[in-house]
């Protein structure tokens, strides 16, 4: 692992640049691209209504928001028999049984 070190006040002004213009570009861009295509389509083509920049930032993070929950879903469903809930059988954990536990 590298580290960067910070030398004097002028090495510390050069990280605090350098960290603002990477968190910038990182949020401005996903913004600014999803504007410029929602007015493209929408607005030029269908004619339909145009966003600011603020919508646009609602709506680009919307839209990584379900990216992330459609690609990198972190909900694990488990389904179960009636009978096996109720018959004192309950839900079995299958690496504990395979265990011999």
């Amino acid at each position: 692992m590298k580290f960067y070190e910070i030398k004097g006040f002028w090495g510390l002004a050069h990280f605090i640049v350098m960290a603002a213009l990477v968190l910038s570009c990182l949020t401005l861009v996903p913004i600014l691209l999803t504007m410029v295509t929602w007015n493209a389509v929408m607005g030029d083509l269908l004619e339909g209504p145009t966003i600011g920049f603020w919508q646009a930032a609602l709506l680009a993070a919307a839209l990584m928001l379900g990216a992330h929950m459609v690609f990198k879903p972190e909900i694990e469903f488990k389904f179960y028999r009636e009978e096996d809930l109720l018959g004192g059988n309950g839900p079995q954990d299958s690496d504990s049984s395979k265990k011999g536990h």
